[in-house]
């Protein structure tokens, strides 16, 4: 292992255990303290006598130079300095570069930064300040200042303020040891008499020539006389009120200054000369004071006895009530007992029976005499038109289901059914299936007033009609297949226009739509596919063939024929699946192959072919584009499929030239005249000529 300390500084290295050691140098310590680099190592022997060994290596970091640091403003020549509790004080040390600042102070209190201020000052802040830099985890040495604070002087001639009815008031500045004393008159007793307005300031200078001044502002006035308090407008010592009332504190009113008002032990103030108190408990019953400030002084005050009498305490359940439909509403005060009662129409029962719309009041008042009043409003609201449904109520599975209210305007319906609920005048319920069927009600609310009686209806969800066409067909080609519908519909529909139970289908993908005795659809689909085999073969030769030769026929079909029957023209045939033949006469024949699968469906394929043991070559042809004599043509060739046609011009140039030629030549780009052939039948007969091109 390794490790690195700082230049100066130590390491101590030790390993857990009680054993037995011996360190590189032949110490035998339970540790070891490194102060320099280098490899240190050490061998421990446990009890039983069993040895291990480590090592490690130290590296040692240099530290940094020791910082120079100064007492703002002063140089490096003043390293200390001595101040008064309050002032402030400013140190810093010099840069150094990838450095970072650090200051220990009293208390190994640590600022951080090159610049270290301290404002107002305190005594616990004298002491020492150690600047130190830190580089690669490594600190320097100390450069220390050293800072005094000594004790300010406490002060205090109190606050600025209006003296009321005195003639005069001594301000003490305080004593302290060897405090000296400045006034603002230049005196420097401990103390000063004030007798007339003014401002007063001290300075108090300590042992430590630390000052603190002290200043205040004050007036001489005289306290003016109490106010006339009224109660409700009457100058009465005292006064009574029910609950309820209003009490209406006043005083004459004195220019520019502020009223204050004990209420019952409680002190407010207002910038009126009137305070009022609403809706009166008897608990604020007491003594009620006034008086107000002049010139900075409070006036002698002006009281009331006020006596506050229970009222009887009512209210209505509620401020205000809705009635649906025509039901007399009954208002009752007869929870309050041993008082009187005073309708709105002047009748006094204890109840009053409502039945029309309006606002509807009762007074209570009890045998002092106190009063209390409640007011509610009564609103007569109607009902809604009783609720009635219509719509569809049998509705095929998967169909909509509608259902429709008698929609009167204003007026909130509310659904509910198997498994459903929701409001407006109608409800539309998408794919309905079984478990939509059953009974649905609905009900109409008006203004919040909800008809008493609820419509309901049943709901019947029909089950479509059952159809079932099967599987898909296959059919021969060219034949139609008959499908059935099930039975009992009134009605079918396919989608190839029939409109019987049973249709006749070819080849394609059929709709068959059924409706039952209900109404109800339902469809199917049935897909009638051709299958069945496709004929076709190769021969070898392909087109043609010479007496006597052996022509191969090969089956091609397609859709796994069972079964082959082949028709060469000439009254011969074979049901193999490939075959051979020869053919002893020169005619063009139809060659002609019928296939069968298992099924039992077939189908035929034909082609010409050419027996001859000539050819006929014409002496001319006229390739001008009307469709007419384009090619030179030599018939019979179709026997001869490896014959070689060279066509030369009278000079003796090969101008065209073909190997198993196929009557394609037409002169294309050649003028007209007569041009010289040789047909090479591969049988080792050649055959030349000329033969004569006419364009007009």
């Amino acid at each position: 292992s390794r490790d690195t300390i700082c230049e100066g500084s130590q390491l101590l290295l030790s390993v857990p255990g009680v054993y037995l050691f011996e360190w590189q140098d032949g110490s035998t310590d339970p540790f070891y303290i490194a102060s320099d680099s280098g490899t240190y190592y050490v061998i421990v022997t446990d009890y039983q006598g069993c040895r291990a060994a480590d090592s490690i290596t130290i590296y040692t970091s240099p530290r940094p130079i020791t910082p120079t640091s100064v007492i703002l403003p002063f140089d490096t020549s003043i390293n200390s300095d001595t101040l008064c509790a309050g002032e402030s004080i400013a140190m810093q040390m010099a840069p150094l570069e990838n450095a970072s600042y650090a200051w220990q102070g009293p208390n190994n209190t640590i600022f951080n930064g090159q610049d270290l201020t301290l404002n107002n000052l305190t005594l616990a802040q004298s002491g020492q300040y150690k600047a130190y830099y830190t580089v690669d985890g490594c600190e320097s040495f100390f450069d220390t200042l050293f800072v005094k604070v000594n004790p300010t002087p406490e002060v205090y001639i109190g606050l600025s303020d209006t003296l009321c009815d005195v003639n005069d008031i001594i301000l003490d500045a305080g004593f302290g040891d060897a405090y000296t004393y400045l006034w603002q008159d230049n005196s420097t007793n401990q103390t000063f008499t004030v007798n007339q307005d003014g401002a007063y300031s001290v300075v108090v200078t300590n042992g430590f020539e630390c000052s603190k001044s002290a200043s205040v502002t004050l007036a001489f006035s005289i306290s003016p006389n109490a106010p006339l308090l009224s109660t409700n407008g009457q100058d009465v010592l005292s006064d009574i009120f029910c609950e309820g009332e209003q009490l209406s504190l006043s005083v004459p009113p004195v220019s520019g200054n502020a009223y204050y008002w004990v209420l019952n032990g409680d002190t407010v103030s207002s910038v009126g000369n009137q305070y009022m108190l609403t809706d009166l408990v008897s608990n604020q019953t007491g003594m009620y004071y006034a008086y107000y400030y002049a010139n900075g002084c409070a006036s002698l005050s002006d009281s009331s006895d006020i006596s506050i009498l229970e009222s009887p305490q009512f209210e209505f359940t509620s401020k205000d009530t809705s009635i649906c439909g025509n039901t007399p509403y009954l208002l009752s005060a007869a929870t309050v007992t041993d008082v009187s009662y005073l309708w709105q129409d002047a009748s006094t029962d204890s109840s009053y029976l409502v039945s029309s719309t309006g606002e509807y009041w009762v007074t209570l008042t009890n045998e002092i005499g106190c009063s209390s009043s409640d007011t509610i409003n009564v609103l007569y609201k109607p009902f809604p038109i009783s609720p009635s449904i219509n719509g569809d109520l049998s509705v095929c599975d998967g169909s909509n289901l509608e259902l429709n209210s008698n929609n009167e305007n204003g007026v909130l319906y509310s659904w509910n059914g198997p498994g459903y609920s929701n409001t407006g005048a109608s409800i539309s319920i998408t794919n309905a299936s079984t478990s939509n069927e059953g009974s649905y009600t609905l009900s109409a609310s008006l203004d919040g007033c909800i008809y008493p009686d609820i419509a309901t209806v049943n709901v019947i969800i029909q089950a479509l009609p059952l159809i079932e066409l099967g599987e898909n067909k296959d059919i021969c080609a060219e034949n139609v297949i008959s499908i059935n519908g099930p039975d009992g519909m009134t009605s079918y529909s396919w989608s190839n226009g029939t409109n019987t139970q049973a249709a006749l289908l070819p080849d394609g993908s059929f709709t068959l739509t059924i409706t039952d005795a209900n109404g109800c659809e339902n469809q199917d689909v049935i897909t009638i596919t051709e299958n069945g085999p496709t004929a076709s073969f190769v021969s070898d030769p392909t087109t043609g063939s010479q007496t006597g030769n052996t022509v191969t026929f090969t089956d091609a079909s397609q859709g796994s024929p069972i079964s082959w029957n082949w028709n060469f023209g000439d009254n011969s045939g074979s049901a193999n699946q490939n075959t051979t033949h020869i053919f002893e006469s020169q005619a063009i024949l139809t060659i002609t192959l019928v296939v069968s699968d298992a099924a039992g469906c077939s189908d035929t394929t034909s082609r010409e072919f050419t027996v001859s043991n000539s050819v006929e070559i014409p002496n001319s042809f006229t390739p001008n584009g009307d469709g007419k004599n384009e090619f030179f043509v030599i018939k019979g060739l179709d026997a001869f499929p490896n014959s070689k046609l060279t066509v030369f011009n009278r000079w003796g140039n090969e101008v065209f030239s073909s190997n198993g030629y196929a009557n394609t030549w037409n002169a294309e780009k050649l003028p007209d005249g007569v041009y010289f052939y040789i047909l090479d039948l591969a049988n080792n007969e050649v055959q030349k000529g000329d033969v004569t091109i006419l364009r007009n």
